[in-house]
């Protein structure tokens, strides 16, 4: 059984010992929860961005805060998966494990989920739920991060789709997928036809 904790303990100077690459890759979670709950929180990495990338003190602080704030919140409100909107946290994991495997752990996690945020987007805008806006203001903020927004080495198209095929995820024999409507309006979907799943991944190498 699963218990929630009694305290969460943050020392934000520990950012500082990382090297730079580990900070940027972490900061993939912060857009993720911004993309997926909150517009304003998007809007503030896109203005904050260069104050966070520095470690300035009061901003790492703002962002840490925001958040555990907001995944505290989802976890509290759904602590055991009943209602589906934990599934929400898991935006750009699907496709972002499935990468992070098939890489054999070659890249960070953060780097995966930021590619896997932009498969998500352009398979948004596939089946017509998203604007290319925003999937173009995802995969810029991603980028002034100094995140990957392509695959620098092709992984077979056969070997990612495999991988997400067995991900742990699946309800009912189809693989559930957190897609976008908009900024702060995430939808998740089971009905992901293979060939439009192919496409996205398949955009990352483009």
């Amino acid at each position: 059984m699963f218990h929630p904790p009694v305290l969460v303990a943050i020392d934000p100077n520990c950012l500082a010992t990382l090297p730079v690459r580990d900070v940027l890759a972490g900061l993939a979670e912060s857009v993720k929860h911004a993309v997926v709950f909150s517009p304003e929180f998007l809007a503030w990495h896109e203005t904050r961005l260069d104050e966070v990338v520095r470690l300035e003190p009061a901003v790492v602080t703002e962002l840490i805060e925001r958040n555990i704030r907001i995944k505290g919140d989802v976890v509290s409100r759904d602590p055991e998966e009943r209602s589906g909107e934990r599934m929400l946290l898991n935006f750009g994991h699907t496709i972002g494990h499935a990468i992070e495997v098939c890489a054999k752990f070659s890249l960070r996690h953060g780097e995966c989920v930021g590619l896997g945020m932009i498969a998500a987007c352009r398979l948004s805008q596939r089946l017509g739920l998203l604007e290319a806006a925003v999937v173009d203001r995802v995969t810029s903020l991603l980028s002034r991060i100094g995140l990957p927004t392509r695959l620098e080495h092709a992984i077979p198209t056969d070997h990612v789709m495999e991988t997400i095929g067995s991900d742990k995820k699946r309800r009912s024999g189809a693989v559930r997928f957190v897609l976008l409507e908009d900024i702060g309006r995430p939808v998740i979907r089971d009905d992901v036809a293979p060939a439009v799943l192919r496409e996205a991944y398949e955009s990352l190498a483009v």
